[in-house]
């Protein structure tokens, strides 16, 4: 592995202890925001992806600024004083209004900035990365999410109708609401795949990241990776309602609610990021 993660070209010291009380400062400073997202929004099944991308966050910054062997410069640099002046105001709102979008929001913009009059921009290219994925922590909004919920929900719904009506099932629909035998599905917010959708373009964001990085690849098989992720979770998320209409048909109501509901999401998406990775090796055959 340690040809994925190729030293920067330096030789000076690693940071001093000022800038290690920095960075223990910055560490303090979001400790109630992370406490915050970990007894609230984590404990849903919509962020469940949170806690996994804050530990690859964390693990990918450690790694990638001890390799850096980075010497603590503090150089002037009037944009990086623009993005902490930047980051901090969203801090400060959203610390002061209880807006917890507006405080994870800022971590990207004032991790880059301090790390920039540290050790300059060179090292936050270094570890571009943990800062950017960082992104997936943050919060939808309300209004976001219920103005994209609602389309996903009925797509979702038309095709667990359509492949079930293939397969010979007697089914209805009538808005988000699927009638199967003596059964009704409502199809709930968690049905529509949208944060399907959010936990499996980061995760193919770290499998570029891993499997890429260092090698001259066409940029545009990234690209068709990271679209993809979208219908292919769409697609993940229709065959899970599949299953769990067929399950609640045969095995009867409480089945479909059991554990058999998570086991069938969490199968479903696993098959999704196989199927990504069956892609990537396609675009890399056809390449070659």
């Amino acid at each position: 592995m340690a040809h994925l993660f190729p030293r920067i070209a330096s030789q000076h010291s690693m940071p001093s202890g000022r800038a290690w009380l920095v960075l223990s400062g910055l560490a303090i400073l979001y400790a109630p925001t992370l406490w915050k997202m970990a007894t609230t929004l984590w404990n849903s099944q919509d962020y469940a992806h949170g806690p996994i991308v804050f530990i690859i966050s964390v693990w990918f910054f450690q790694d990638r600024l001890l390799r850096a062997q980075v010497e603590e410069r503090w150089p002037r640099s009037p944009k990086a004083w623009v993005v902490l002046l930047f980051g901090l105001s969203l801090f400060v709102i959203g610390r002061w209004q209880d807006i917890i979008i507006f405080e994870v929001a800022s971590s990207p913009f004032v991790i880059s900035a301090i790390l920039a009059l540290m050790f300059g921009w060179a090292t936050v290219r270094a570890v571009w990365f943990p800062i950017f994925i960082l992104v997936f922590l943050v919060p939808l909004p309300g209004g976001l999410v219920n103005s994209i919920t609602l389309p996903l929900k009925e797509l979702v719904s038309v095709c667990a109708e359509f492949l079930l009506g293939l397969a010979g099932y007697s089914v209805a629909r009538q808005g988000v609401i699927l009638q199967i035998g003596p059964y009704q599905l409502l199809m709930t917010d968690a049905c529509s795949g949208l944060y399907s959708i959010i936990s499996l373009v980061a995760l193919v964001s770290l499998y570029l990241y891993v499997t890429r990085r260092g090698k001259n690849r066409n940029i545009w098989c990234n690209v068709i990776l990271l679209a993809s992720a979208v219908p292919i979770a769409i697609l993940a998320n229709v065959v899970r309602v599949v299953a769990l209409a067929l399950i609640t048909l045969y095995f009867g109501d409480a089945a479909g609610q059991s554990y058999l509901h998570g086991l069938a999401g969490i199968t479903v998406f696993v098959a999704a990021l196989i199927l990504l990775i069956v892609l990537d090796g396609a675009l890399s055959v056809a390449r070659s």
